[in-house]
């Protein structure tokens, strides 16, 4: 069951637990609140497509009431409070910095998020296998995962003696993961640069600050994971992305290009054996 599924499932059966299948509850019309940091529309439509095929249909079964923060995190108790005083049936969060908001403003309204990556570190619940509260939905387990990109990094590029991990100090998520990501880095003999990126028009100035440093790699998005920053990431990378063998193959910065990178390491001279072309 993959992550749309299940957090549609999750929320289906909040609704349905207490009171029972749509078709037992005629003309009652339950309340969903959803509480974004950033827009996500693509996710949202999958979300209304996935509970219109599990019989709830908007306007019919289910009101979503959508609350959108436009990146402020100061603006999502304000939000969360909206949602907890007309007393929607369930809260659905997209990751911990809206999911603290909410779980702030509630501990009787059942709690759904799409990720988190540590609910327990977190205080959302107690454990994995018995949450407790309520607060449930999906985990990506991201924490732990820190260390062992570090070290495949380490291990494609061996030459690599420092890095940069961007982070987000808005997101509640990014202090603890970075502390894991200092705490590889260490044990792998690497330098860990902390980059900070509040908005998506400051990746910009982010990386002309890795590129003055001279630091071979980028590492992580700490923080830094809605859509909305992804294309503000690739034009301020490919804008002045290098090869990652010999720092001198410029990259064509062709935001048409699936892999730009890729291809500039191909014809690489100082590339491994595997990864060139060149005889």
């Amino acid at each position: 069951m993959n992550r749309r599924t299940f957090l549609r499932a999750s929320v289906v059966a909040v609704l349905a637990a207490p009171l029972g299948a749509p078709a037992e509850q005629a003309g009652k019309i339950y309340r969903i609140g959803v509480l974004h940091l950033t827009p996500d529309l693509s996710r949202m439509e999958a979300f209304r497509t996935g509970l219109s095929e599990l019989g709830y249909v908007e306007g019919q079964h289910v009101a979503i009431l959508d609350r959108l923060a436009e990146g402020k995190v100061s603006r999502l108790d304000e939000l969360a409070a909206e949602l907890v005083r007309p007393k929607v049936d369930v809260i659905v969060t997209g990751g911990g910095t809206t999911t603290y908001a909410a779980k702030q403003a509630t501990s009787s309204i059942p709690i759904v998020m799409a990720a988190d990556d540590d609910p327990v570190e977190d205080r959302f619940i107690a454990s994995l296998s018995r949450p407790g509260g309520n607060v449930t939905g999906l985990t990506t387990l991201d924490r732990e995962l820190n260390g062992k990109r570090l070290a495949i990094l380490k291990e494609a590029v061996p030459r690599i003696s420092r890095v940069a991990a961007l982070s987000n100090p808005a997101n509640r998520a990014a202090e603890p993961g970075l502390s894991r990501t200092r705490d590889a880095a260490r044990s792998l003999g690497l330098q860990l640069d902390t980059i900070v990126v509040r908005e998506p028009g400051e990746f910009e100035k982010a990386f002309s600050a890795i590129g003055k440093a001279m630091i071979k790699e980028w590492f992580s998005r700490m923080g830094i994971r809605s859509s909305t920053f992804m294309p503000s990431i690739w034009q301020a990378l490919l804008s002045r992305a290098t090869c990652l063998w010999c720092s001198t193959c410029r990259i064509s910065p062709s935001m048409g290009d699936s892999s730009p990178m890729r291809r500039a390491t191909r014809t690489c001279s100082d590339a491994p054996p595997r990864m060139s072309t060149r005889s």
